[in-house]
């Protein structure tokens, strides 16, 4: 009997001893947690006050906010630390072959899903004058009101959706108190022969943001949020 439970307190402590020193035990499992990609990218462009483009595609889905794109959600590390714009896009890129990104030469960087045919984006305009513009979000507005994008989408049997959300309406009204203030800046920009993305890309440069674009058959949400403060009031053209 004495041999017997000397064995068994042996094996036990061996055991505990055995799972301590396992790095694949399920203590030692880093918890995760799962995100919509279009959120984890904002997260870096806003974390990092860094301005430029996230273009993805997804499944259309309709929701409390109204009609939607969908983007698939990825499984991270919780907590997941942002530090550098460059070091979480890799990041995130490294979760899915079909993520890249790239940083342009003006600065601005732009996160991409390679299923994402992007064909709106890639719209030339003859020209386009950007005139008064408050904020980011009413100088893309204004972008997408453009009769050669309204044409393009007519054409095309496209649905432009704007997310339909509390915060969208409020910002809607902030836009309308802002413009008829006589002491806000009011924003100016002309462009010609340009795409719709280099037309976009020309807005974050004056109001230092991220827009997003998300598609899914027949449906396109194009959104934009700032990351900072805009530069100062100016005229530009190309």
């Amino acid at each position: 009997m004495k041999i017997t439970s000397h064995i068994c307190v042996f094996l036990a402590v061996s055991t505990l001893l055995l799972c301590a020193q396992n790095p694949h035990s399920a203590s030692s499992t880093p918890a995760l947690r799962r995100n919509p990609v279009v959120n984890l990218a904002l997260e870096s462009f806003f974390d990092t006050r860094t301005s430029g483009s996230i273009i993805l595609t997804g499944k259309c889905e309709t929701t409390m906010s109204g009609r939607v794109v969908s983007t698939e959600e990825l499984a991270i590390p919780d907590p997941w630390a942002i530090k550098r714009i460059d070091d979480d896009l890799d990041n995130l890129s490294h979760l899915s072959s079909h993520y890249g990104w790239f940083r342009r030469k003006d600065g601005l960087v732009q996160f991409r899903d390679d299923r994402a045919s992007a064909e709106l984006l890639r719209l030339h305009l003859a020209q386009f004058e950007l005139v008064q513009a408050v904020n980011l979000e009413d100088a893309v507005n204004k972008l997408l009101k453009a009769k050669q994008v309204v044409s393009f989408l007519k054409q095309n049997q496209i649905d432009l959706e704007p997310e339909f959300t509390g915060a969208y309406l409020g910002n809607q009204e902030h836009i309308q108190r802002l413009s008829k203030s006589p002491t806000t800046p009011k924003y100016s920009l002309k462009l010609t022969a340009v795409t719709l993305e280099e037309a976009l890309n020309s807005i974050v440069r004056t109001f230092p943001g991220v827009w997003v674009y998300r598609e899914c058959p027949g449906r396109i949400n194009l959104t934009s949020d700032p990351v900072g403060f805009p530069h100062p009031p100016n005229n530009l053209s190309r």
